[in-house]
């Protein structure tokens, strides 16, 4: 659907031994994953994130700024990356297939390392959890031994949050007391525990660590603390939608609307807009989440030897905070080189889910293609059953020119003079995805 100029969906920090010394064994590697992180670290130009342990990272590593997500939704994502082969080849668009069995025996990222001496370890979320990693975190291919997943995690969509009327209720806004939350712990403190369990052990070998936090994942469940570091009045902005996009293109932000504080909201359906108070309180909330992540990751760095072991931090994809009035993910946003999203039909729904559509509801695909100028983005007919796609039914389009419109405000698809422009790139898709 929409870029945005803060909206980096994948970033890579490596860090480990100077290219002047000479590496006499194989290095180990910790693979630092977050979930929804948009990808906004202090350092690197987002003036709203308190990111100190991520800021220092980044100063001692390399950046990639334009490493992309091949779509904006976990399970596809980080197959895509995992077994380095796009969704299309999966056959992955959503949480319910296995590759290895749907499609093919495709080699992982851990599972190269393992079969070449490596002890591989998981913690937390690396792969998606469920179906999609044939309930076992793609272990015993990818792992050494069965993943790691904390006990809390049991109670992510459980109604654990202080609603307004002293209730608990499954809130999207849940900053917590941590000693009255189950088990008086949280997911992301316990895969931080866990990952420097490990690396304060005595290793034989060289090791793949996978280190998996959950969050800025929604719910905002983090301890109340980290509010204290964000004034809400820095997130007080009002976001409009361009009205030239295609209904097709957008994202009703439907896992939001299950959530009890948004549902009391009564949130028209599906253009919105979220009341502007509590927008600001999303951003306010996601941000917060970062930084409570972000202090779980120095004290995971702290237990690192940095100098044999490279370090990568990344995510799986972004996730919108109200650019266009969209939230969430589930759409073309994120800066993409080439990428898609399904959709269920030509209008967002409730049921089938438009944002997250099963396999057999799948009737539109979204395919889009960026340079350093462009992105368009066409919305095709797609035969779920067959994976065919048909060039000749095209449902919506988008063109935006980001030399003088890097926020994606004027769709140019049906502009006079851009015909040519939208052709070509229209030619290289129906190339790349015939």
């Amino acid at each position: 659907m929409f870029l945005t100029l803060n909206v980096t969906p994948v970033l890579m920090l490596f860090s480990g031994i100077n290219g002047s010394e000479k590496v006499q064994s194989k290095l180990n590697v910790v693979l630092i994953m977050l979930d929804d992180f948009r990808g906004g670290i202090g350092a690197l130009g987002d003036k709203l994130a308190k990111t100190p342990n991520m800021d220092l990272l980044a100063q001692r590593s390399f950046y990639f700024p334009h490493v992309y997500a091949s779509q904006a939704l976990c399970a596809p994502s980080r197959n895509s990356m995992l077994t380095s082969r796009r969704p299309d080849t999966l056959l992955t668009y959503n949480f319910q297939h296995y590759w290895r069995t749907f499609v093919g025996n495709y080699t992982t990222l851990p599972q190269y390392f393992k079969e070449n001496g490596y002890r591989t370890e998981s913690v937390g979320k690396i792969f998606h959890h469920g179906p999609s990693s044939n309930k076992t975190d793609d272990f015993p291919y990818s792992w050494s031994n069965p993943t790691y997943i904390p006990s809390t995690q049991d109670y992510r969509n459980k109604p654990v949050c202080i609603g307004d009327d002293g209730n608990l209720r499954r809130n999207l806004i849940c900053p917590v007391v941590v000693n009255l939350q189950p088990e008086s712990t949280l997911p992301d403190i316990q895969v931080a525990k866990k990952a420097r369990e490990f690396l304060n052990e005595s290793h034989d070998k060289p090791f793949f660590l996978g280190v998996g936090f959950y969050k800025p994942h929604i719910p905002f469940k983090f301890p109340a603390e980290y509010l204290d570091q964000h004034d809400i009045n820095n997130f007080k902005r009002d976001l409009i939608r361009p009205i030239d996009i295609p209904d097709v293109a957008w994202n009703p932000y439907n896992d939001l609307r299950e959530r009890d504080d948004f549902k009391a909201l009564n949130v028209s359906f599906p253009f919105g807009p979220v009341p502007s108070e509590f927008a600001a309180k999303i951003r306010q909330h996601y941000y917060a989440s970062v930084t409570y992540v972000d202090d779980l990751i120095g004290g995971v760095l702290e237990f690192v030897d940095f100098s044999n072991t490279i370090v990568i931090l990344t995510s799986d994809h972004a996730w919108s905070l109200g650019e266009h009035s969209a939230w969430s993910k589930f759409n073309e946003s994120d800066h993409f080189a080439f990428s898609q999203y399904p959709r269920p039909g030509t209008f967002p729904s409730k049921s089938p889910d438009s944002d997250q559509p099963k396999l057999r509801e799948i009737k539109i695909m979204g395919y889009s293609i960026r340079s350093k100028q462009f992105r368009y983005t066409a919305w095709i007919k797609f035969n779920s059953k067959k994976f065919k796609r048909n060039w000749r039914k095209i449902y919506g389009e988008e063109l935006y020119d980001h030399s003088f419109d890097d926020d994606e405000n004027i769709n140019l698809a049906h502009r006079f003079g851009f015909e040519d422009i939208k052709n070509e790139f229209k030619q290289r898709l129906m190339q790349k995805f015939p």
